[in-house]
C-alpha cells in the first residue's frame, strides 16, 4: 500500500472556498471569474489563482504540473 500511495499525484481545483463548520465562513474568497489551483484538502488556499479556464486548457495546466514528477512506477 505504501508503494501505491507514494506514486499518486493529485492537484486540486476549486471554484469556491470550503466552509469549515467550526469557523462558519469560507477559508478564502474567489471572484466569480477565478479559480484556485493546488488547494489543500482542508480548505487551505492553493498555490496559484487564475482566471477560469476552458476544460482543455485546465487539463493541460494540471497534467503539466503532475508530470513534473517522474516517479510514477
Amino acid at each position: 500500500m505504501r508503494d501505491t500511495v507514494s506514486i499518486h499525484k493529485i492537484v486540486g481545483v476549486s471554484l469556491s472556498a470550503g466552509t469549515s463548520p467550526s469557523v462558519g465562513k469560507p477559508s478564502f474568497e474567489l471572484g466569480d471569474d477565478e479559480m484556485e489551483l493546488g488547494l489543500g484538502i482542508h480548505g487551505e488556499p492553493g498555490v496559484k489563482r487564475t482566471y477560469l479556464l476552458p476544460a482543455d486548457e485546465l487539463s493541460e495546466v494540471l497534467l503539466t504540473e503532475i508530470l513534473k514528477y517522474e516517479n510514477f512506477w
